[in-house]
């Protein structure tokens, strides 16, 4: 069995494909499908993720793993067989993301003991909304809330050039990349977690903070969509909404007794989505002794 994975790089399936039918072994695919905002029209995302050369090469697959039913959904669309699609999600190891320590937390990272916190962990760009959650920030303040954001992960060309000009940078903690014991005090120091993110796959973010019982808000795409169910263990905001996620972190943030609630449903719904419960839809793949596709189903490129 080969498992391949994942775009949008192209280059890396098609070295899978290459495999799978030079050995005749059976072909895996994790595609991890960006679909961007579905109402966009010039929506480039979806288009680099679903290109021709991409969908080909999935078509090629024994077997498609997705993330959500929107993936699946689109992918079927673009041409991919759906009988050949398993929906299996991902997972979270709550040891990797609890067990810290929110006074650590704070005094590393210099926010105050009573401070509101909204934290922020991915590659800091404009996809993955960063930048629109800094917009969102500074029209809260300019209303009068009062908060820090913090900021952790790498950062991307299209975040350090709106950050060089970004008039709060006295209200943002902005860190690099975590190691473990920084993440578990990460999740311990703040109060809500936002990934306003237009290339959220899955979104194991959301179920790290929520296994800290930290309520999250996104927006309504891609895998937080389907992750989180708006008012009953999160919140979620329409793709782009830069003055709707404003208000909703204001709300939250301003709401201590709706956080605890929905903390505790974001903790019963992490609890639902362990790596074993993925693992049992996965292994089985691998173990299967269905023939894999015959070499003509392969695109003419991947012959050799």
């Amino acid at each position: 069995m080969v498992h391949g994975a994942g775009l949008p790089y192209s280059l890396l399936l098609d070295a899978a494909v290459r495999l799978a039918r030079r050995t005749g072994a059976r072909l895996v695919l994790t595609p991890f499908a960006h679909l961007g905002d579905p109402a966009d029209r010039q929506n480039k995302i979806r288009r680099t993720y679903l290109s021709p050369l991409n969908v080909e090469l999935l078509r090629a697959a024994d077997v498609v793993l997705v993330q959500t039913r929107s993936e699946r959904d689109a992918l079927a669309k673009a041409g991919v067989d759906p009988s050949r699609m398993r929906l299996v999600g991902m997972g979270v190891d709550p040891a990797e993301c609890t067990g810290g320590c929110r006074t650590r937390g704070r005094a590393r990272w210099k926010v105050g003991t009573d401070e509101h916190v909204v934290g922020h962990l991915a590659n800091k760009s404009a996809d993955k909304g960063t930048n629109d959650l800094l917009e969102a920030a500074a029209r809260a303040w300019r209303d009068g809330a009062r908060f820090r954001v913090l900021l952790a992960g790498e950062e991307m060309n299209s975040f350090r050039t709106f950050w060089r000009q970004y008039p709060f940078q006295d209200r943002v903690v902005n860190v690099g990349e975590l190691d473990a014991g920084e993440k578990r005090d990460f999740f311990a120091a703040i109060d809500v977690f936002a990934l306003p993110s237009y290339v959220e796959s899955f979104g194991i973010s959301l179920l790290e903070a929520a296994s800290n019982r930290v309520p999250s808000v996104a927006y309504r795409l891609g895998g937080p969509a389907e992750v989180l169910e708006d008012g009953a263990n999160g919140v979620l905001v329409p793709p782009g909404d830069v003055a709707g996620l404003a208000r909703a972190l204001s709300d939250l943030l301003g709401d201590a007794p709706g956080r605890a609630r929905l903390g505790d449903a974001a903790a019963r719904l992490a609890e639902s989505w362990t790596w074993e419960r993925v693992l049992d839809k996965v292994i089985p793949e691998y173990r299967s002794t269905d023939a894999p596709w015959s070499h003509e189903h392969s695109p003419h490129y991947c012959q050799s």
